[in-house]
């Protein structure tokens, strides 16, 4: 929510659902084809009274953003999980799943 646009709240809130944010391979786009790749996609449920489904996206650690220096190392489940847990608190977090954006196509691994 940028100040400068002077949007309404609701304006806001119809420039987030047009703009498709919450399709994460739509929000990468723009990154290398190298990153898309090592992007990792943590699926979880959280919340106070109704635990919701929740996503949260994972670039490599210590990504500086320049495709010939960076190095792509991924998150373990642990370390994705236990970031989450620090934002959430502990015990909030349920069903966690952490895995690669963009997975084996069957047609190419043949899984």
């Amino acid at each position: 929510m940028t100040p400068d646009l002077e949007l309404s709240k609701e304006a806001i809130k119809s420039l987030y659902r047009r703009s498709k944010s919450n399709e994460p391979k739509s929000v990468i786009t723009q990154l290398p084809d190298l990153v898309r790749t090592a992007t990792q996609l943590a699926t979880f449920k959280a919340g106070d009274k109704r635990k919701t489904t929740h996503q949260h996206l994972f670039l490599p650690k210590d990504y500086s953003g320049s495709p010939t220096t960076s190095i792509y190392t991924e998150w373990s489940k642990e370390e994705a999980e236990a970031y989450l847990t620090a934002g959430w608190g502990e015990g909030a977090i349920t069903e966690f799943k952490l895995e690669y954006l963009y997975g084996p196509e069957p047609e190419v691994s043949g899984e």
